[in-house]
């Protein structure tokens, strides 16, 4: 798929990109761990139990809350995922969840998102929908698929 800043997206291309970029971060974390994905390798990243729970927390405040207007009681910019309150030297200590509970809010904030997507109105007045930027350029490249990919990109230096 053109990935290029600027190509406009329609429905089917974001749903596809969305799920090929969940199962792609889903593949890369299949031999790792629980206790791996919990620890704080270093002090300049993330446990990477914290930053699967951020990308669907993003996700979820972007595309469901934002976008979507749905407050189904998530907490919004506040709270464990919030990286200007938790910096990555605390996350380690927050209550974070284990695998299956954080691959499980993960899939619930996807599945509420793909079927939420074909009411988006990517042609319409949000301008975050516009063309489908918010999926697609930006000051934030792609910004759902992106963050499902940011595993990837630490994983290879990026």
């Amino acid at each position: 798929m053109d990935l290029h800043v600027g190509r406009r997206l329609d429905v089917d291309q974001i749903r596809r990109l969305l799920e090929e970029d969940r199962a792609h971060t889903m593949r890369l974390l299949s031999p790792v761990s629980e206790d791996d994905q919990r620890v704080q390798h270093d002090a300049l990243m993330s446990p990477i139990i914290w930053d699967l729970g951020h990308i669907a927390h993003f996700e979820e405040v972007w595309l469901l809350e934002n976008i979507g207007k749905s407050r189904d009681g998530s907490e919004g910019l506040h709270g464990m995922y919030n990286p200007a309150e938790n910096p990555r030297r605390t996350r380690a200590e927050l209550p974070l969840p284990g695998v299956q509970e954080c691959v499980a809010y993960m899939s619930g904030v996807r599945e509420a998102v793909l079927d939420r997507l074909d009411g988006f109105d990517i042609m319409g007045e949000e301008p975050l929908l516009d063309g489908g930027f918010v999926f697609s350029d930006g000051a934030s490249t792609r910004i759902p698929a992106q963050r499902d990919d940011s595993p990837d990109s630490a994983a290879e230096g990026r």
